[in-house]
Formats: C-alpha cells, structure tokens, sequence
C-alpha cells in the first residue's frame, strides 16, 4: 500500500481569523514565520490542551510526614524568574517506608503548581524484572506530550532532546516512582527549572545530588507513637478497645513500616472478635520463624516478610493461590482477563479473587479491571509459586501467553483488513480471550498492554514456549502499521520470536517476521533501508521454497517499497508489477489492485502522470470488481488510499475539476474513519493543492495550517513537510517571499530529517527562486548549489528537468 494510512472557495472571515473547514472544523495554528535562519514555530492551541494527570491515587491514613512535606513545599516554591527553588527531589529511604505514598499524595495536594499536567511513570527500578530502560521510558512520556510514536527517535540522546522541546514551554511535574540508578533519570530531565522531577528511590543516587543538584529528602522509619497513630487511624472504624500497648508492640513487629503495617491492619480488620493479643502472638511467632531463618541481619526485611506470611496463610486457598501464580506475571500491572487465564479461573472468579486481594492490601487496584503488585509483594509472590510443580508453573505461563496471541490477533482484526488473521496454536481449555466491539476498543486495548505484550514475549523460551512466543509476534504486527504506534516494542519482540521460530525450525514464521520486520525497518525514523532489504531477501527465497504466493506479494511489495524509499524508481516498478501479476492469480485479496496502486506512486515520482492515472485507475476498477464479486470486503481505507493517488496525479495533469470531484469522495471517506489524523492530513493537504490551483491562496493555507496540524499528530515528516512547501507556494502567490523563504527552508529540513533528499532539493530551489527575487544573489546560489549536491546520485527521468534548472542557475 502507499504511504497513506497507509474544494472549492470555503468561507472566510477575514486574514486575521480562523478559516473553517469542511474536514475540520478551523485552523488553529497560529504561525509566526521568522528569519531564514530562524525558521517557523507553530504555536498549536491543541497541543496545550494536552494536560496529562497520570498520578495514580492516593492512599488513605496519611501521617508522620510532616518534616518531608515541609521540604517539599519549600523546594516547590517558585522564584522571581518563573522557576523552582529546587527542580529536581529526590526521596529516598527503605523499602516499604511509604516513599511512593508520600510523592503521589504530594502531587495530588499541589496539582495546581502544575498548570500543564503531571506524569507519572513506575521505573520498576527494584521488581524481580528489569529496570524500565531510559528510551522505554521515552516512549511512554512523550505520547502523552503529544508526540506521536512514528515521532520518536531511536537514539536516546535525540528522544531525550525531543523531551527537552515539548517541555520547553511548559511547567509540568515529571513523578519517577522506583528509581534504581542516576541513569535511568537523567534523560527525563527538562531543560530548565520551571519543570519539577520528583524522583522516589531506595538508593541514595548521589550523582543526581552532586552533579544535577537534585534536593534529596530521606524518610526514615516512623517513631513508635506516629506508627500507632497509623494503626488506629486504620482500625478505629471497624475495632475498638484495642489496647495501646498491644498495638505498640503490632507496629513493632511491623519494624514500624507503613506498608507492613496497612498488611498487618487488615489482617486484625478481618478478624474483629479476636483479640488484638491474639493476633500480635501470631505475629511474633511468624517473625521468630522468620528471624530464624533469616541469613542477612535485615530487621525489616524479616519482618515484612513476617507480616507478608501472616496474612497471606489467611488467604482462602483459591485466593493464596490466585496470588502467588500472579507472580508469574512479567509485567507492571494485569487486567483481570489475564489474570484469569494465569490462574486458570473464570474472568468472574478472577475479579472476585483481585478483589479479595486488593482487599487484603497484597495487590493494588490501579484502575477499573486492572491490578498492581507492590514490589516487595511481587518478590514474594514469586518466591510462594517456587514451590508449585514445574507442570503448574508451564501451565499457567502457557494460559497467559495463548490468551495474550488469541486477544492480540482479535485485536488486530478489528482495526485493519488487509492482513488475514495468523493461523494460532488452540486456546487451552476454559481461556477465554479478550474480544473488541470497535476499532477503538481494541486500539486502547492495544495501547493499555503495550508494555505487557512486550514483557510476555521474553519469558516463553524460558518455560520451553516458544511457539507462543513467535505467534504472538506475527500476531501483534499489523496492529504497529494501523495504529502508526512506536516499533521499538514490537523489534524486542521480533527478536524473541525470531530465535524462537528458528529453534523450532519455522521457516514460514521466519519468513514473516522477516517481512514484517523489514516494512518496521523501512517505516522507522531514520529508516534502515539496508537492514530491511536483507531480511526481505532472505524472506522472499523462503516463500518461494514453501511455495506460499500470498507471503511472495508480501515481500515484494515490501522490496518495492524500500526501492521507492531509497528512489530506485526503475526497481521500485518491476517489484509492483510482479505484485500485481502474483495478486492477479490470488483467489482473494486485494493485492492486484495495491500494485497497481503502488506503481502508480513510483511512475508520478518519474513525472509520467499519463501512465501513472492510467495505472490508479485500473487499480481502482479491480478494487471495485473485487468488492462487488464478494471476493474482499469493502474497505473505504483502501479506497481512500487509490483516490488520493488518483486526486493527486488529475491534479498534475491539471484535470482540476475532476480533482475536486475526486477528493469530495476523499473527504467522505476520511469522515468515515472519525477524524483521525492518518486520514485528515491526507484530504486537507489535497484539499489546499486543489485550492492554490483554482487560485484562492488563502483558503489554500488555512487547508495547509490543519494538514500541519495532522501530519504532526501522526509523526509523518515527509508529509509535514509537503504541507509546509505547500504553504510557501501560497506565500509567493501572495508575494509575500520573506515568509515563503521560511516555509521552504522549514520544509528542507523536514525532507532532510525524512530522509528524501530529491524533496528536499526541490523545495531549497523553491527557497533559491525567493532569495533570487529579492536579489540575494550569493545566498540563492549556495541553495542551488545544495540541491544539487543533494541530487548528485539520481538521474531519473523525474529529477531531470530539476537538474537542468540547477545546472543552468549554476552556470555549469
């Protein structure tokens, strides 16, 4: 498929006002457009409307932090200049000692210091698996900034850079529970002081101290009467007549942690007609064991571990073993159907069980139908199922990785169309996967167990499953190119398939993880072009061995993709034209009519418009014959796709009526996804070409400005920066060039970072004309000079007449 996801005057009020949009609604991007040097800032109203509150809620019973919340009020005042007295804190102290619940309870009670949002992330510094990597944690702050994943560098250092930017205007507050070292922070810190991070930690990270000047505030235990104090503030509503001295002696058994003692709390909760002696004599008969047992002089690890064993021997069976095999959960937090399959019970039972736990404070709800461990409480759930036989352990992991590729692959189908759904091992008996009504069910599905899917897929091999785990890859694919989503979680998890298929000896699972790895390759930023057509070298030769002509479309047109990448054009057509003869003997699909479709793309490149309108024409006849004969489903997404093309390529022959007939249809079309981005950037960008040839500038840019707009929301450079030469052209029509000049070099540096250099050379000629026309002669010709250093390497019939202008400029 192409590149996309995958008319008329309209009424204005004036220069200085918002334009209206038939696709939608106004354009509310204000541009400033400064010196050449300076380029274009667009200030995007939308963009600040984005105000994430990701801190989780607070806990109940606050108490003895007085002198902790004093120095965080203090560090959070803000000075002449707009900025934080300190802008980095660091809390610190032991395990259980209320770090976190002190931090969240603190953002919430000072929201208001925040006007642009508060984030939250868990670095799983201290859990059984490994720290939450510092890009990972990239890739899941900047989405809620607004940054779409297609957006996100690979680099750290260039991910770090883009969380500098979005930060750069705005005062939010950065919470990073459960850090376990300086470098896990650093590339999450904003560039200045009027943003706070807020760091909790077991460790003392004296680096944050002493070379970022991180402010750091340790918790130490709570003195025995605030211990108490706790105690009775959780038990008064459902006890009384507790004396002080037995709870004194509960809070010391609990080494006077806030975590133990919530455990310990609802223990004696549970049990109101007993006696607290009674309990306090469990107790301390559970720490003697313990104690006893204990190999590492830890006071308080011994009797967290005490109070964790207390209350857990009080779990009804079903429910002491639902906790201990949720230990097996790789991930940060489960939703109850995983839970479910985990365990092996009924989703019912499950969130019965949850509940029960939740309510016996061994697990946290973090939201509706989805659950937490405290990691102390996940260590010592995985220490409880290390007893299980090892069939029970394999069983269990086996249940949740099927239910993960079973709901993965349900997922997938009901957001695209174009892949059939992968062939899957059965579900085992009474796993009952998750199941979506709308695409958009399943895309927040997706976007909730993204870190989940990930995670799952690096365990199978440790239990001997790795057809889970290559299945579960294949299936998961389709929904990255969809959703336009990152592909970093999706490579990690491409890797572990990839070893998995290879050990069992899975040629055709290799072959399509290969495919699929080398459209990911292609697709990502920058893009890795050589790495993708090796695998699809390698894939090609297995699909042709196995015999599987479906999986043969599928890597030529991925090969026929990274040609027209890279603008071997020559190439790029003799891929398309073998997929479109392959699709032709297909029984279904529509993979005839996509390269035809996609060889139209390469011949427009080439600039022969006639071929290319008769090639997306007969593309879209084969589309409508498929459809009509029952043969593949309609699908307005593919329609969408040929009709843009086919606008585009009217438009160049300078067919415009029949253009503007054209992308009403698109616009129909796009209506029908909801207003999503991938389709709005598309229609607006067309839609504002079709008015800048019918000679109306001005509702031509207000087009433009919502095509920028979209194209930023989806993470298309390439096309941000045709909407933005786009905007210059309408400039110069106006005969304004200082602004036109601002577009284009805006523009060049877009197709730079996109790396198409043949477009990028077109619009710093665009740029050299300008600075031409205003006799900035020495400048024009360092632009000409630069674009033709960019096309050096091409000499395709497209690029030809580019290259005479430049010669001819140049005088050479």
């Amino acid at each position: 498929m192409s590149a996309a996801p995958g008319e008329g005057e309209r009424p204005g009020r004036g220069d200085d006002q918002p334009v209206s949009s038939v696709l939608s609604g106004s354009a509310a991007n204000a541009v400033v457009a400064g010196a050449i040097e300076g380029g274009i800032h667009f200030h995007d109203a939308e963009r600040h409307e984005r105000r994430p509150q990701q801190v989780p809620r607070p806990i109940g019973f606050f108490v003895n932090q007085e002198r902790a919340l004093g120095e965080l009020a203090e560090s959070s005042i803000i000075t002449a200049n707009g900025e934080f007295k300190n802008s980095i804190v660091l809390i610190t102290g032991t395990a259980g000692v209320g770090k976190t619940s002190l931090a969240v309870r603190w953002a919430h009670e000072n929201s208001a210091l925040f006007p642009d949002g508060q984030l939250y992330l868990n670095m799983r510094g201290f859990d059984h698996a490994e720290p939450v990597a510092p890009l990972d944690a990239l890739n899941r702050v900047l989405p809620a900034l607004g940054v779409p994943a297609t957006a996100i560098p690979d680099d750290l250092d260039a991910a770090a850079g883009r969380l500098r930017t979005e930060l750069a205007d705005r005062r939010m507050l950065i919470l990073l529970d459960n850090v376990a070292s300086v470098s896990q922070v650093r590339p999450l810190l904003s560039g200045h002081a009027r943003c706070m991070l807020l760091t909790t930690s077991r460790n003392n990270l004296a680096g944050l101290v002493s070379r970022d000047g991180a402010r750091r505030i340790e918790l130490a235990l709570f003195s025995p009467d605030h211990a108490v104090l706790l105690l009775r503030s959780l038990l008064s509503r459902f006890r009384a007549g507790d004396d002080e001295e037995d709870l004194s002696e509960l809070a010391s058994l609990c080494a006077r942690l806030p975590l133990a003692l919530r455990v310990a709390a609802e223990r004696a909760i549970e049990r109101p007609r007993d006696s607290l002696i009674d309990l306090v004599h469990e107790l301390r008969t559970e720490s003697s064991l313990w104690q006893s047992l204990s190999t590492d002089d830890n006071e308080e690890s011994d009797s967290i571990r005490a109070v964790f064993t207390w209350s857990y021997r009080a779990l009804a069976l079903q429910t002491a073993r639902t906790f201990r095999m949720l230990g097996l959960h790789p991930g940060q937090e489960i939703s109850t159907g995983a839970a479910a399959a985990l365990v092996g019970i009924t989703p019912a039972a499950a969130r019965t069980e949850l509940d029960r736990l939740v309510g016996a404070h061994m697990i946290e709800s973090v939201a509706r139908g989805r659950y937490q461990f405290h990691d102390l409480l996940h260590a010592y759930a995985l220490d409880q199922v290390a007893d299980e036989p090892t069939s029970e352990l394999i069983g269990a992991v086996n249940r949740e990785m099927a239910w993960y590729a079973h709901s993965a692959a349900n997922a997938v189908a009901a957001v695209q169309r174009l892949f059939a759904a992968p062939v899957l091992d059965p579900l085992p008996a009474d796993c009952a996967p998750a199941v979506f009504g709308s695409r958009d069910a399943a895309i927040e599905w997706y976007q909730a167990e993204r870190a989940n899917l990930r995670s799952i897929s690096g365990v199978g091999a440790q239990y001997g499953l790795r057809r889970w785990t290559w299945q579960l890859a294949i299936a998961l694919a389709p929904i990255h190119h969809a959703t336009r989503s990152s592909f970093r979680d999706w490579l990690v998890m491409a890797q572990h398939a990839l070893e998995a298929a290879r050990a069992d000896g899975e040629a055709v699972a290799v072959a399509m993880l290969l495919t699929t790895r080398a459209v990911v390759f292609s697709e990502q930023t920058p893009r890795r072009l050589d790495d993708a057509a090796r695998d699809l070298e390698v894939a090609l030769t297995i699909w042709r061995e196995v015999g599987d002509p479906t999986g043969e479309v599928r890597a030529l047109n991925a090969l026929g993709w990274a040609a027209l990448r890279c603008r071997r054009l020559d190439e790029a057509t003799a891929y398309f034209d073998q997929v479109h003869v392959i699709g032709e003997r297909l029984p279904s699909g529509p993979w005839a009519a996509v390269g035809l479709e996609n060889a139209c793309l390469a011949y427009y490149e080439l600039g022969d418009l006639t071929t290319a309108a008769d090639l997306i024409t007969r593309g879209l006849a084969a589309l409508t014959d498929l459809v009509a004969r029952g043969s593949y489903p309609a699908d307005p997404r593919l329609e969408f796709d040929m009709r843009i093309w086919l606008t585009r390529v009217q438009r160049g022959l300078g067919l415009v009526d029949q253009a503007v007939t054209t992308v009403v249809r698109v616009g129909e079309l796009a209506a029908q996804q909801g207003g999503e981005p991938g389709y709005l950037m598309w229609a607006q960008l067309e839609q504002g070409h079709l008015q800048l040839a019918a000679g109306d500038p001005r509702a031509a840019r207000a087009s433009l400005l919502d095509a920028v707009r979209a194209c930023r929301a989806v993470g298309d450079q390439a096309l941000e920066a045709e909407a933005l030469t786009a905007i210059g052209d309408t400039y110069r029509v106006l005969g304004d060039n200082i602004q036109a000049q601002s577009f284009y070099l805006t523009a060049a540096l877009g197709y730079a970072s996109a790396q198409e250099p043949w477009h990028e050379a077109q619009a710093r000629a665009k740029l050299a004309r300008c600075l031409t026309a205003e006799g900035q002669v020495d400048a024009a010709r360092a632009e000409w000079r630069i674009a033709r250093e960019l096309i050096a390497e091409f000499d395709d019939t497209g690029i030809a007449a580019l290259r005479r202008e430049l010669d001819n400029a140049l005088g050479e």
